[in-house]
């Protein structure tokens, strides 16, 4: 190999000079063909590839063979001209690893966020979900206490509403025995206490079992 040339960057157009050379015509090829070829794969004029032709011959990468004025000029690739080119093509394949490496270490940072974004967000949705679970035991026991209070309350209702008919039945009795007293007694006054007495005990009897039922059966809690 070429000692200091691995740090020169030679020319597309030389570059593709000494392809063509190396690949399609590797015994020799006259000049028009070979511009021609060249000219099929880069946009570059007559005089850029023959300023290029003539710079592989100085460098030693091409060989020219016959007289401009009889039958043309004829190239072919030397040596010195294939060792540059695979020194060449060696400085593209490590410039594309270098590539590839980048890229693969930008996938693997890629992924590496992403996954760790994945995890945290499978965290946070399970915290979620525990709290939204607890929060649903909650409630549910919530539920549960008021449904027993509720059935508390009605127990309650019921016992009250039947120990108030048994002592309205007793009141009413009393008020019929009071009205057959009152008509068997001879002082108008005592058969009036008798007559208004009977009913005013059975409100005042009746506003104080409703009082009892709204603070000792609806709102026991509220009264201690």
């Amino acid at each position: 190999m070429l000692g200091g040339a691995t740090t020169q960057v030679e020319s597309p157009v030389l570059t593709k000079v000494l392809r063509t050379l190396r690949e399609i015509y590797p015994a020799k090829v006259e000049e028009l063909v070979l511009i021609a070829a060249v000219q099929k794969e880069l946009a570059a004029s007559i005089e850029q590839i023959d300023a290029e032709l003539m710079v592989g011959r100085t460098k030693g990468f091409l060989e020219e063979f016959g007289e401009p004025d009889a039958e043309g000029r004829w190239f072919k690739i030397t040596s010195r001209g294939i060792e540059r080119l695979q020194e060449l093509e060696l400085v593209a394949t490590s410039t594309d690893l270098g590539k590839l490496m980048e890229m693969e270490r930008r996938l693997v940072e890629t992924y590496d966020r992403i996954h760790q974004d994945m995890s945290n967000m499978q965290g946070e949705l399970d915290k979620r979900t525990e709290a939204m679970t607890a929060d649903m035991e909650a409630m549910s026991k919530r539920i549960g206490d008021h449904d027993q209070v509720i059935r508390t309350y009605f127990i309650r209702v019921i016992e009250t509403f039947g120990v108030f008919v048994g002592i309205f039945a007793i009141v009413v009795v009393m008020v019929l025995n009071r009205f057959d007293q009152a008509f068997g007694v001879d002082d108008p006054g005592t058969a009036a206490i008798l007559v208004v007495g009977t009913p005013s005990a059975v409100v005042i009897s009746v506003l104080v079992m409703l009082w009892g039922i709204k603070h000792f059966v609806l709102q026991p809690d509220r009264d201690r």
